[in-house]
């Protein structure tokens, strides 16, 4: 059983098309073989794998495949969580579901993910996300990729049977890359932590940048301690904090006085323009008074003047009317004028005048009655006035005075605190920023004395002895000893280099390197979880290849039974033109027939042709 639970492995894969019947295979844990005659497709299964676990080119446009147009690939991690891959046929982005295949449609909620993001996906299913590998002797890094991390698990024919080194393959550009992805996988120690070689003026600038760092931090504490109660930190937030509270209870009671202020100040308003309304009102009542004096006399003038044309009208009316008063001659009376009626017209006048006039005496009685009230109204709002005046300017003016004080000292306070405070973060700063130069120096002193620490013998050593015990175990022919060579990045079997074999035993010795591989990876807290090899057995079944390219039935059989005895709790899937031996039950093996009349075709749903 894995020690870490880390990995996952494949469940299914399905090719999906309109109007088509899916193409799927089903895998299990454990060992699988999938076997079958050429054109039944097997590598092409093996091409979208690699291609739905980041490979950017996709598979091949194999006939029988072209009108598919989507590929799926369930997984499950080794702690049971299912995830499902999409990928267009023909590339691009990745859908990821959290769920089983048979769950998806086209309503279900999914992410989408780039090739980057795809690979720190799976790489985080393995442990093994942001991890970085040394790709050159300057120390500089680069992120360890799941792409990257195909070399090591899924394998294909050619790259199998080739004559390379499978850790330093010669198509690879960058090769010390590779090399210290796998001295990340047969250690757990990745390069993240090297600093790139600096010249010397990268060191001269960084010693430089270390001086003024330091005068930095001493202007910074100078500057600190002209601040009152700076002192650390923990005390500055704790003042803060007590002064954020003050603060915050000053604020809520001055919102308490401000709303009783404005409660006063809008009744002293309303207060203001009632006495501004009565004191109109009294010049308004002035003015009419002033009118109705006038008014009164002209009535009394009135009145006079009616009852002299009275006394006027029966002096005349007294006299003899034909003869002159004064000279006592007989007078001729051309015009009559009826005395008694002048009189009597002149007493109906006063009577109107004198009861206009005392309608007068009343209105100006009510005119006076009215503008006593509105006077004595209107000192009482006068008084009322004064009283909300005095409340506003000598007790809640000088209250919210008092809180005002009180909110700009504790906010002069806050200012000084919060200044320390980040002054105290700039100390900081720049403190970790010495560190990081000092580190920096540290280790261009250690580089130049040691360099960097490259794969060797030593490092391999517990691979080198799991690769013995399978290759022993599997019966290898003639096994007397097994070594590693630091020149050509490969084993070497009884003295013989891995690469100098036949195809047939170079194929099955890269399988059993990645299979020591895994198996060591079970001890690690990381894992990848499987391996996928296309044809790794090149066996006595093809009688038309040269001897050297053989290897017996009998040592394919044992390879077999060593991946199912062995990979119980993981995957391996192999991919070969025979099947494997009869009666290992723990095999799932998937058969292509290449025959309508019996078992499976192929990958691809075959159509049978009728014959005409």
């Amino acid at each position: 059983m894995s020690n870490s639970n880390q990995g996952f492995f494949l469940k299914e894969l399905r090719l999906t098309g309109i109007d088509l019947e899916p193409a799927i295979v089903t895998l299990k844990k454990g060992l699988n073989v999938i076997s079958g005659p050429s054109d039944t497709g097997k590598t092409f299964i093996f091409q979208c794998i690699e291609f739905l676990l980041g490979r950017s080119r996709p598979p091949k446009n194999v006939p029988e495949a072209r009108k598919y147009t989507k590929s799926f690939l369930q997984i499950q991690t080794y702690l049971g969580k299912n995830y499902t891959l999409e990928r267009s046929l023909k590339g691009g982005d990745f859908k990821k579901y959290d769920f089983e295949l048979s769950e998806i449609d086209d309503s279900t909620k999914h992410e989408k993910f780039s090739e980057i993001e795809l690979s720190d996906f799976l790489l985080s299913l393995g442990g093994m996300k942001g991890k970085k590998a040394r790709k050159n002797q300057k120390g500089e890094t680069k992120n360890i990729t799941f792409r990257v991390l195909h070399n090591f698990f899924l394998l294909g024919e050619i790259e199998l049977q080739s004559e390379m080194s499978p850790i330093q393959k010669e198509q690879y550009v960058d090769k010390t890359y590779l090399e210290n992805v796998f001295k990340y996988l047969l250690t757990g120690q990745d390069d993240g932590n090297i600093i790139v070689k600096a010249d010397k003026n990268t060191v001269a600038n960084r010693k430089v940048k270390m001086e003024l760092l330091d005068e930095f931090i001493a202007s910074s504490y100078e500057e600190l301690s002209g601040i009152s109660g700076a002192i650390t930190e923990p005390q500055i937030n704790s003042q803060l904090d007590k002064l954020n509270n003050s603060m915050t209870t000053l604020s809520q009671e001055y919102a308490q006085f401000k709303k009783i202020f404005d409660e006063h100040y809008q009744e002293k308003k309303t207060i203001e323009q009632n006495i501004r309304e009565k004191q109109s009102r009294i010049v308004y009542l002035d003015d009419l008074l002033i009118r109705a004096d006038i008014l009164s006399e002209q009535y009394m003038s009135d009145i006079a003047r009616l009852r002299s044309t009275i006394e006027t009208s029966l002096t005349l009316s007294s006299l003899d009317s034909s003869s002159c008063p004064m000279c006592h001659s007989k007078l001729e009376s051309r015009i009559e004028i009826n005395m008694d009626m002048v009189v009597q017209s002149s007493h109906a006048e006063i009577e109107k005048i004198t009861a206009l006039l005392n309608e007068l005496i009343d209105t100006k009685r009510m005119f006076n009655d009215e503008k006593r009230l509105l006077v004595s109204k209107l000192e009482e709002d006068q008084n009322i006035a004064d009283s909300i005046t005095e409340v506003i300017e000598h007790q809640i003016n000088n209250e919210m005075a008092r809180i005002s004080n009180f909110l700009n000292l504790y906010g002069d306070k806050k200012a000084d605190l919060s200044k320390a405070q980040l002054i105290m973060k700039r100390i900081t700063q720049y403190e970790s920023d010495k560190t990081t130069i000092e580190k920096f120096l540290d280790k261009v002193k250690d580089q130049e004395s040691t360099g960097f620490i490259d794969l060797d013998v030593s490092t391999v050593l517990p691979l080198l002895s799991i690769y013995e015990a399978l290759l022993k175990e599997i019966n290898f022919p003639n096994l007397t000893k097994l070594s590693y060579s630091e020149g050509l990045h490969d084993f070497v079997i009884n003295d013989k280099n891995r690469q100098e074999f036949g195809k047939g035993y170079r194929a099955i010795t890269y399988a059993a390197f990645i299979v020591s591989l895994i198996q060591l990876l079970k001890t690690k807290t990381y894992q990848i979880g499987l391996a996928v090899f296309d044809s790794p057995l090149v066996t006595y079944k093809k009688p038309k290849m040269n001897t050297d390219d053989l290897i017996s039935v009998d040592l394919a059989e044992n390879f077999y039974h060593y991946l199912a005895q062995h990979f119980k709790d993981l995957q391996m899937i192999v991919i070969e033109n025979t099947p494997p031996p009869n009666g290992d039950t723990e095999i799932n093996h998937i058969e292509f027939t290449k025959n309508d009349e019996f078992g499976r075709y192929g990958f691809i749903p075959h159509v049978k042709k009728i014959e005409k």
